[in-house]
Formats: C-alpha cells, structure tokens, sequence
C-alpha cells in the first residue's frame, strides 16, 4: 500500500511541472502602473528623436539598455515611448540584451481597434502567449511566474500607434 501511495505522490509532481512547463509569466491588463514584485522598477527612456531598428533606450537607471526591434521599419524613441517612424507597429521585440527581468508594465496606444498577441518568453525556453482587443489606450502588466523573462513581443492584427510609459524591474 505505501509502495502505491509513494508512486501516486511522484505521479502528481510530475504532473504539476508538467502543467507549468511552458509557462513564462501572467500577462494581464491593469490599471495600475507601478510594480508589483520590482522594488527597483525603473522607467524605460530615450532621447528624444532617437531613431534606429534595433532602438535601444538610454535612460535606465543602471545603465542597461533595452531593445526595441520591428520588421515594420525605423523605429522612433520619444521621452518614453516608442512608435514607428512612419505609420503603425505590427510586431515589436522588447530585452534587455545580457539581461533578464522579472516584471514589465506599458501601455498599448491603438487608433482602431486591433487585436494583439503579448508573448512572454523565459530564460529557459518557456512562452506565454496571451491575445487582447486593444482599442485606445490601455495598460499591461506582465509579470514573471517562476523564472525570470528574456523577451516579450506584441504582434497585432492592425496597427499600434505606440507603446508607452514603460518600466521594467
């Protein structure tokens, strides 16, 4: 009997990491823009007029850059916000080259409505895709579950005029 007890015990751990391999963080929308797990939460800056592809921010405290990277085009830094040069954002990558991180807050700014897919990716492979209607202005907190985040990326249907009042911690 406790040889069967002992072998129902490693079967449900087994199964418990199983059903939280593959997930990176908890993506939700928020109304609040300060962290959570972060006490060091840092807002993400550029100098204004900033322009490039990858775009690296240089205001962090700590002086570790985050990249910004779009197949759409140029993209352009403005105090701390980001938006394409010319037109929308369809797809954006954001880390921190050498880095990871544990929480991320920004706000989606859309004309129309679109929807978008926010993924998360972990340090050890693990992703956590989660897709929103996004219409106006609207916040999102992604949040790191059990190992820290290496990048995120958004990929929408329409265009996103710009992501704004970034932190990271």
């Amino acid at each position: 009997m406790f040889k069967n007890q002992l072998v129902l015990y490693f079967l449900s751990l087994a199964m418990l990491a199983f059903s939280q391999a593959g997930r990176a963080a908890t993506i939700a929308q928020t109304s609040d823009n300060s962290c959570a797990l972060a006490s060091d939460c840092e807002t993400i800056g550029f100098v204004n007029g900033v322009t490039g592809s990858p775009l690296l921010s240089s205001a962090l405290e700590n002086e570790s850059s985050v990249a910004f990277a779009s197949s759409d085009g140029l993209l352009e830094g403005q105090g701390n916000s980001v938006r394409r040069v010319s037109g929308g954002i369809s797809n954006l990558s954001i880390s921190i080259p050498g880095f990871h991180f544990a929480e991320f807050l920004f706000r989606l700014q859309s004309n129309v409505a679109t929807s978008v897919t926010i993924t998360a990716y972990d340090a050890v492979g693990g992703a956590t895709p989660q897709t929103f209607n996004v219409s106006g202005n609207q916040r999102f907190r992604i949040q790191a579950d059990s190992e820290l985040i290496q990048s995120v990326t958004l990929s929408s249907t329409g265009w996103i005029a710009s992501v704004s009042q970034m932190k990271i911690g």
